[in-house]
């Protein structure tokens, strides 16, 4: 509900959208169906109609963001390397692409002819490149790191900024535990995976 009540652009992820029936949960892993199936019977409908109605793009022209591709939102296909990176540049005029899906943050960062990868880290942009830019996450990191990860995109000053603050995993971890989800979705959380 907080979400709803701060955030100007919510986008739908591949979780969200298997848990209102948008997507067929046969794509995820058993770990993550379970957790998508209990999530499904735990959700209010009012929650559900909102999830349904979140679109998978937001794109102006200065940024954009989806949840995991430019190129085929719903695939919810990775982009972990330079060569999958390439053809996101291509789907949008925006210079700087978010996205999500990994868990894992990263930049990527085209001058027009080649797509290099770079670890996430603060950056000032420069002119005439593009950055698609994924922001990391907060609940589940999977980069080794379990402290939460968000990045500040300051559009005046030009400059991306990570940042990871602790939360409290084993309360997280409690809640897991008290459901009939799978335990290893509980214990990854203390090793960011």
């Amino acid at each position: 509900e907080m979400v709803r009540e701060t955030c100007r652009v919510v986008l739908l992820g591949n979780h969200d959208a298997a848990a209102v029936g948008k997507t067929p949960v046969d794509y995820f892993n058993p770990l993550a169906r379970s957790a998508i199936e209990w999530t499904r019977k735990a959700l209010h409908d009012e929650i559900s109609g909102y999830l349904r109605d979140r679109p998978l793009l937001f794109d102006d022209e200065f940024c954009a963001a989806t949840h995991a591709t430019f190129s085929d939102p719903e695939a919810w296909d990775y982009i972990l390397s330079p060569y999958e990176a390439a053809p996101e540049f291509e789907s949008s005029e925006s210079r700087i692409l978010f996205y999500g899906h990994t868990h894992f943050p990263a930049i990527f960062v085209s001058d027009g002819r080649r797509v290099e990868g770079l670890r996430a880290r603060d950056i000032a942009l420069e002119d005439r490149k593009r950055y698609l830019v994924n922001v990391g996450s907060v609940g589940q990191p999977r980069d080794g790191n379990p402290a939460s990860c968000y990045l500040i995109f300051d559009a005046v000053q030009g400059k991306i900024t990570y940042h990871r603050i602790p939360y409290d995993i084993e309360s997280s971890q409690r809640d897991i535990l008290a459901t009939k989800i799978p335990a290893e979705l509980a214990v990854r959380l203390s090793y960011g995976r």
